[in-house]
C-alpha cells in the first residue's frame, strides 16, 4: 500500500524569533550585543542616533589628531635640525632616526621592470573603482573584473 507523502509543516516565524535570527546573521559587536527595537523604523532611528554619535566623536577625534600631527611634525623638524636626537620627559622619550621610504619616480620604468620579470608583487591588489566604472560606463569591457553587487543602506533625515 503506497504511502502519501507528508509535507513538513514550517512553523511560522514570531517577530521576535525572525529578529533575533536576523541578528544572527550579522557580526556581533566585540563590545557586547546590541539590544535592538521591536520595529524596524526604531531600528532605522537607533542606527542614526549610533552613526551621528560617532561622526560627533570622529570631528572630536579628527581635532585631537591634526594637534598631534602638529606637535610631532614640530618635534621632528626641531629635532632633525638641531644637535639634538631626542627629548625626554616626565613620562615619554622620543627620537627621530631616518628610514628609508620607496616612491617610484618613473612609472614606465618601473611598469616595463614588472612586465619583463612578472613580478606582480611589487603593486597592491586592488581595482582603481573610479576608473573601472569609467570604463564600464563608456562600453569598454575589463578581462577578469566582474561586478559584484553589494547591499548599501541609505539613511535619510525625516522633516
Amino acid at each position: 500500500m503506497p504511502t502519501k507523502k507528508t509535507e513538513e509543516k514550517k512553523p511560522k516565524k514570531t517577530p521576535a524569533k525572525a529578529k533575533a535570527e536576523d541578528a544572527q546573521a550579522v557580526d556581533v559587536p566585540q563590545d557586547g550585543p546590541v539590544k535592538l527595537p521591536p520595529s524596524l523604523g526604531a531600528c532605522a532611528d537607533l542606527y542614526a542616533d549610533l552613526r551621528d554619535d560617532r561622526l560627533a566623536k570622529d570631528r572630536e577625534s579628527a581635532v585631537l589628531e591634526r594637534k598631534e600631527k602638529f606637535v610631532k611634525t614640530f618635534l621632528t623638524t626641531r629635532l632633525a635640525k638641531g644637535d639634538d636626537r631626542g627629548a625626554v620627559g616626565r613620562h615619554h622619550r622620543v627620537h627621530v632616526e631616518s628610514e628609508d621610504v620607496y616612491q617610484v619616480e618613473d612609472w614606465e620604468k618601473f611598469y616595463a621592470h614588472i612586465k619583463k620579470t612578472g613580478d606582480f608583487t611589487l603593486l597592491n591588489r586592488a581595482l582603481n573603482s573610479t576608473a573601472v566604472e569609467e570604463q564600464i560606463a563608456a562600453g569598454k569591457k575589463i578581462p577578469g573584473v566582474r561586478a559584484v553587487p553589494v547591499l548599501k543602506l541609505r539613511l535619510h533625515k525625516l522633516s
